[in-house]
């Protein structure tokens, strides 16, 4: 979709501005091409939650693929890994930057959902898996303590929205955690 210079920079700011840990999709570059902005991301093989949700079945479902590499060990350690990886986004952190230390303010993701999961391939001991990482910080804000998000304000995807969002005001780092 084409966005504005704008709007690129803000979500190229954010990408920037989030923590490095091993369950957040690193922006590689960004660039714009022929009045085009792009951003490339290293490639996950499997797609996004939604996508692996449609194409595998826990239950033998006809048309859909075994997920042979599923347990509820599998989904505790992803889950777990999604929420660390919230949780980092969520803290202020201090970055070295050319010799000095930049503080990296905390951020709201704004958009989590299946499509903003990315899910990377693996193979140990011959065995098929895969590794969810969250991705996406297009409608992430930056937030600290005196920070004040209005609901109306926020851009979201409705199927996703925490119910708080129906009955308050402002926007919390909780918002994220629905």
């Amino acid at each position: 979709s084409r966005i504005s210079g704008d709007s690129f920079k803000e979500e190229l700011q954010a990408n920037q501005q989030v923590p490095r840990h091993d369950r957040i999709v690193p922006v590689l570059t960004a660039f714009k091409h022929r009045q085009r902005f792009h951003f490339i991301f290293p490639y996950a093989s499997g797609g996004n939650l939604e996508e692996l949700w449609k194409t595998y079945s826990t239950s033998n479902a006809p048309g859909k693929e075994p997920a042979t590499w599923y347990s509820p060990q599998w989904l505790l350690t992803e889950c777990r890994g999604i929420a660390e990886s919230l949780a980092v986004t969520h803290k202020a952190t201090a970055r070295p930057q050319q010799g000095t230390q930049n503080i990296v303010v905390p951020q709201l993701h704004a958009d989590v959902k299946p499509r903003n999961i990315l899910c990377f391939e693996t193979t140990a001991n011959g065995e098929r898996s895969f590794v969810l990482k969250l991705a996406d910080f297009g409608y992430a804000r930056k937030v600290d303590e005196n920070s004040t998000l209005e609901i109306g304000d926020m851009t979201h995807t409705k199927t996703y929205r925490p119910p708080e969002y129906d009955v308050e005001d402002i926007i919390h780092l909780n918002y994220d955690i629905w």
